[in-house]
């Protein structure tokens, strides 16, 4: 009885190479006995009698198989795994009796774990007093957590008594412990070795007998189960140390380590939706700051453009020195060059007092107003910008007024008009200039401000992305490990992918 080696033992042989060249020897020692199996056929089932010490697993395996051939007592009387080939009419099922999972035997240990290693299915045997035990709830669950199927036998059912509390009910209270353990079984029988009304040792053996039946289907499942679980023990000691620097560094970040990769994701994107929010809110208090100055400063330029710093009275008086101004234009009957020239000079005082005066009142005082209701009225505006605010104004000079005169248009009856609002004009650039100056140094505050916002939200900023990152390593690292043990068992996993039709699946010829 060989098999296809092109179908499974080139994978296997493969897996075992590798894994012995990574230094695991003793997990490349299980890959290769699996190889071996799979080269003598795979036809007997295996099945691993485990539990406690004193248990009673090789008195069970004497009476299934009415032979004497396993020792009993109250201390395991060898090291290695007793197997006896239990014939039925559909085959032969092994069965393997280990030492007690508790022993203090190094050498017990090591063949229970041999026979774990090579066995299909797991019969888990306990003591009907002690079923309940903390200590076969966790042997329980480690069988599962290596992929074994499990049955699960509550022996010497003889020492139960039917007045202390019915039988129907301690069935009911085991089924319901292993439930709220969340521990996944085939099946529980009650046996024992003695009389006893409730004892199903018949219909465990009818369960081996259906074990032989499916027998190639049981051992290859149990291989590949099997060898998933030895290549997931490789890939995760080859992954520990970096695994373990990236979780504890979690821990130190996040104070967790997510349950898998979804869980993680959505972590993440709880974290990326609370930056984002702390993003939006700091550009949008910047932006407000940003708008709330730019108001301040469409504010000052409407007001400097709408000031009504020359009614008539103010431009007539402007219009009189124009006129003062034309060479036909002279006081007095004979006239006289002196008294000409201080007309001259007193209608441009008059209209240099009009126009300060209404500047002052109507420009300048407003200006200084709505500054000294912004500062006041806006949170993060100093207080001390008050005292800028004095600053602002202008000094109308007659040489101003003198500057702006054009003699070549003094003969024109408009240009007097025109003259005031060139003036005029000259003024509110210089009080816009004064207040701009004003603005500018206050700006410079403005986007310290801004800068300082941002800084002080940093801080928070940096451990949510901290917290991103280091979940997204995790993130990283457990995918590349998965990457890493999908690469070494597709090639199991495509042979066994072959199998659902049972025509290619790897079997003895």
């Amino acid at each position: 009885m060989t098999l296809d080696n092109n179908r499974l033992v080139i994978p296997l042989a493969n897996l075992h190479e590798e894994i012995q060249r990574a230094g695991q020897a003793e997990l490349a020692q299980k890959i290769q006995d699996i190889q071996r199996r799979v080269e003598d056929g795979l036809t007997e089932v295996y099945v691993a009698f485990c539990g406690l010490f004193s248990a009673g697993k090789s008195s069970l395996i004497n009476a299934l198989t009415k032979t004497s051939q396993l020792a009993t007592g109250a201390v395991p009387t060898t090291a290695e795994v007793a197997a006896v080939r239990y014939e039925t009419p559909s085959g032969a099922v092994v069965l393997l009796d280990t030492p007690g999972v508790d022993s203090t035997d190094e050498a017990h240990q090591a063949a229970t774990e041999a026979a774990l290693h090579m066995s299909d299915v797991v019969f888990f045997v306990m003591d009907y007093q002690h079923v309940e035990s903390e200590e076969n709830m966790e042997l329980a669950r480690s069988f599962v957590d290596r992929g074994k199927t499990l049955y699960l036998v509550v022996n010497q059912v003889d020492k139960h008594v039917d007045w202390e509390l019915s039988f129907a009910e301690f069935q009911q209270r085991v089924e319901q412990t292993f439930s709220d353990y969340g521990i996944v079984y085939e099946k529980i029988y009650y046996t024992s070795t003695k009389t006893s009304a409730v004892n199903e040792i018949n219909e465990l053996v009818e369960e081996l007998h259906r074990l032989a039946v499916d027998g190639h289907e049981v051992v290859c499942n149990s291989v590949l189960r099997t060898v998933e679980s030895l290549t997931e023990q490789f890939v995760s000691t080859v992954f520990e140390p970096k695994l373990q620097a990236v979780e504890n560094a979690l821990y130190d970040t996040v104070g967790f380590v997510p349950f898998d990769e979804a869980e993680a994701n959505e972590w993440i994107c709880e974290r990326n939706e609370k930056l984002a929010t702390l993003r939006e809110s700091v550009n949008r208090e910047q932006e407000s700051i940003s708008k709330t100055y730019d108001a301040l400063h469409e504010d000052v330029r409407r007001l400097v453009d709408l000031a009504q710093i020359s009614p008539y009275e103010t431009t007539e008086k402007g219009r009189l020195y124009v006129e003062s101004l034309r060479q036909n234009f002279k006081v007095g009957f004979l006239g006289s060059k002196q008294k000409t020239a201080a007309e001259r000079e007193r209608r441009l005082q008059a209209f240099l007092e009009d126009l300060t005066d209404r500047t002052e009142k109507y420009l300048v005082w407003p200006l200084q107003s709505r500054l000294r209701e912004w500062v006041d009225n806006t949170p993060w505006a100093n207080s001390e910008w008050r005292n800028d605010i004095d600053t602002v104004g202008v000094s109308i000079e007659a040489a101003l007024c003198r500057d702006l005169v054009n003699p070549g248009a003094l003969s024109s009856d408009q240009y007097p008009y025109q003259y005031v609002k060139d003036v005029v004009g000259k003024v509110k650039s210089g009080v816009l200039a004064s207040v701009n100056r004003v603005l500018d140094l206050w700006n410079e505050h403005v986007c310290e401000f801004r800068a300082e916002l941002e800084r002080s939200r940093q801080p928070e900023v940096d451990a949510l992305q901290n917290e991103v990152d280091a979940i997204r390593r995790w993130v990283s690292l457990t995918a590349e490990q998965q990457g890493e043990l999908t690469r070494l068992l597709d090639p199991v996993h495509n042979v066994f992918s072959t199998c659902e039709g049972g025509s290619s699946c790897p079997t003895s010829m």
